[in-house]
């Protein structure tokens, strides 16, 4: 989970000079007016949320919720790896993040799922 997002915070795209994050990126995408139609919306909104999935994780964690842990880490995953290859289909200037976030957001979707169905010894 941790990973997904840091891969959110590595450069995702370059144009010019400007390197941009995933939240950059999804920021100035919206500007432009290239966030139209339900999908890219229900995208845009979950990359901001990620730092709130992120979050929530780490205090299900805490609180010993595995099933809650392993579901939000599939969703941090599922968006992560969607928000990637959404971004390496578009021509440009591609960075690491990306690249990184579509070996990590699968493994936290494993991770996830696996933590979800582990049955619990009491």
């Amino acid at each position: 989970m941790a990973l997904v997002g840091v891969a959110a915070l590595l450069p995702w795209h370059r144009s010019g000079r400007v390197h941009r994050n995933a939240f950059a990126l999804a920021h100035a995408t919206e500007r432009l007016g290239l966030v139209t139609g339900t999908p890219r919306r229900v995208l845009f909104v979950a990359v901001y949320l990620l730092p709130l999935v992120a979050a929530l994780t780490l205090l299900a964690a805490i609180d010993h919720r595995r099933r809650v842990v392993g579901v939000l880490c599939t969703i941090a995953g599922i968006i992560g790896l969607v928000g990637a290859l959404v971004l390496l289909r578009t021509p440009g200037m591609h960075q690491t993040g990306p690249k990184v976030a579509c070996v990590v957001a699968p493994v936290a979707v494993a991770i996830g799922v696996r933590v979800s169905l582990i049955r619990s010894v009491r």
